[in-house]
């Protein structure tokens, strides 16, 4: 994406926390540099935010052990946005 999520060899750093609400619910959030051309330098720690903001992941979750058919299932629903 041109202004947005990076990949191999250069990508950048970011983090992911997963918070286990309930038994069966869950959110997880994701925050990721989202400047793919920050001096495009794969070499190095640069924890910098760039010039073009950050990529932000939401995701919610329910997961239960007798779902369709009786069989484990897990349903969720996310979305990002890009600060820039």
């Amino acid at each position: 994406m041109p202004n947005g999520i990076t990949a191999y060899p250069a990508a950048y750093w970011g983090a992911v926390a997963r918070v286990q609400t309930t038994k069966e619910t869950y959110a997880k959030f994701g925050v990721y540099d989202g400047d793919p051309a920050s001096d495009d330098d794969c070499h190095g720690a640069n924890f910098g935010f760039g010039d073009n903001g950050t990529l932000i992941f939401t995701e919610v979750g329910y997961q239960t052990k007798e779902g369709l058919w009786g069989m484990p299932s897990r349903y969720s629903f996310g979305g990002y946005v890009h600060t820039a």
